[in-house]
C-alpha cells in the first residue's frame, strides 16, 4: 500500500484532486450507505454460519464439512457468474444509444457468453470431482455428489443471469 501510494503520488493529476473539500451532504451519504452496507454483509454472515448452526443439529460436523466445500464451490460459480456478466455492463452502457450493437449484443453475444458458461460448467461438472479427490483424498469424496446436484442450479443460474431480460420480441430496435 505504502508503495503505491509513493508511486501513485507522481503519477496522479495533483490539480484535479487538490485542495480536498469536506462535503457533509456527501458525507452524509456515503456514511448512511455504509451503514446498510454493514447491515447487510452482516446479515449475510449470519444466515451463513446460521446453517452450520442448523446443521450441527442434525449431523455430524464432519458432514458439516463435506457441505461447506461443496457449497463454496457452487458459490465460487455464482460468482463468476456475476462477474462475467458484469465485465459487460460497461460495454452495454457505453453503446446504450447505438441500437445496433445493444441488438448485437442482446441476440447474439449474450447467448455465446451463456453457451460458453454452460460449457465450462460441464467440464466442471467432470473435473471439480477429480480435483477434489487429487487435493483431499477420501476425506471429502462425498463433495463430489453434492457439487454434482448444485451443478444442475448453477446451471440454472447461468441460464437466469445470461439470458433474463430476454423479450427479444417487445425490444425497440
Amino acid at each position: 500500500g505504502i508503495i503505491t501510494l509513493i508511486v501513485s503520488s507522481f503519477l496522479l493529476p495533483k490539480n484535479s484532486i487538490f485542495p480536498l473539500a469536506f462535503d457533509r451532504s456527501s458525507f452524509k451519504e456515503v456514511f448512511h450507505f455504509t451503514k446498510w452496507q454493514i447491515a447487510g454483509l452482516v446479515a449475510v454472515y449470519l444466515v451463513n454460519w446460521g446453517d452450520t448452526f442448523v446443521l450441527r443439529l442434525f449431523i455430524s460436523t464432519e458432514q458439516i464439512g463435506v457441505y461447506s466445500l461443496a457449497y463454496k464451490l457452487f458459490g465460487g460459480f455464482i460468482a463468476i457468474g456475476y462477474i462475467i456478466n458484469t465485465y459487460f455492463l460497461p460495454h452495454i452502457s457505453k453503446n446504450i444509444n447505438n441500437n445496433t450493437v445493444i441488438k448485437e449484443y442482446l441476440q447474439h453475444k449474450r447467448m455465446h457468453i451463456l453457451v460458453l458458461s454452460l460449457c465450462g460448467l460441464l467440464i466442471s461438472y467432470f473435473v471439480i470431482p477429480f480435483l477434489i479427490r487429487a487435493i483431499y483424498g477420501e476425506i471429502f469424496s462425498q463433495s463430489e455428489t453434492i457439487f454434482k446436484i448444485l451443478t444442475i442450479a448453477l446451471a440454472a443460474h447461468f441460464y437466469v443471469v445470461f439470458s433474463f431480460p430476454q423479450p427479444y420480441h417487445r425490444l425497440p430496435i
